[in-house]
């Protein structure tokens, strides 16, 4: 990552992964369901054929301290540029702690 962000030579450099869930398969619900995006039906049939996103990862960011004051609340700008990282686990709970020992346990 800082070999990307050398070469980049200017603004900010934030994770990003692929997410779990494709953005067409998400809905909001309020008293029916609603797509988050409306994708045209008779294009993406499958979830094969839906165009790339990804999903940003606090995992690892590197930000010049000129641009500390220009970041919106997900630590990005307009010159915030992506670096993909490995899957990680967000630990908010004692579950989701116990998970990611879990997943290291299992990986040596």
């Amino acid at each position: 990552m800082i070999k990307a962000y050398e070469d980049l030579d200017r603004g900010s450099l934030i994770g990003i992964k692929k997410p779990d869930t494709h953005p067409y398969l998400c809905y909001k619900y309020i008293d029916r369901l609603i797509p988050v995006i409306n994708p045209n039906p008779d294009r993406y049939f499958s979830r094969q054929s839906y165009p790339p996103y990804y999903e940003i990862s606090h995992y690892a960011c590197i930000i010049p301290l000129k641009d500390i004051h220009n970041l919106n609340a997900q630590l990005m700008n307009d010159n915030t540029y992506g670096y993909p990282v490995p899957d990680t686990v967000d630990i908010d709970t004692l579950e989701d702690f116990e998970y990611a020992e879990y997943l290291m346990r299992r990986s040596e």
